[in-house]
């Protein structure tokens, strides 16, 4: 229990994240490395083929979208407020998603 982030939001309550440190997904058509989960200014990906991206809030709004290439990929959340996000990452053979937290 000493890799747990405790992270307490407005509408969302206190949630538990465990081990926040690199979530790393492997499939048949891809391999996706997230630096992160958790960060203040940007979130890195490597991708084995081209995919689109989306990042929405936690009421399901878009709020930013695009294509990532193949290799190493930078997307800046800088300027988005604190909070609880979802990353969608798609490349028409394999989905992925994850939770992000901006602080």
């Amino acid at each position: 229990d000493n890799n747990n982030l405790w992270l307490g939001t407005d509408s969302s309550g206190l949630i538990k994240i465990n081990n926040p440190t690199m979530t790393t997904i492997h499939d048949d058509n891809a391999i996706h490395n997230l630096s992160t989960t958790i960060t203040q200014d940007c979130i890195k990906i490597h991708l084995n083929q081209r995919a689109e991206f989306e990042i929405t809030n936690q009421n399901g709004q878009l709020i930013n979208h695009g294509m990532l290439s193949k290799g190493d990929n930078k997307v800046t959340i800088s300027n988005y407020s604190t909070g609880l996000y979802v990353l969608t990452v798609n490349n028409n053979r394999s989905l992925f998603v994850r939770k992000l937290i901006k602080f």
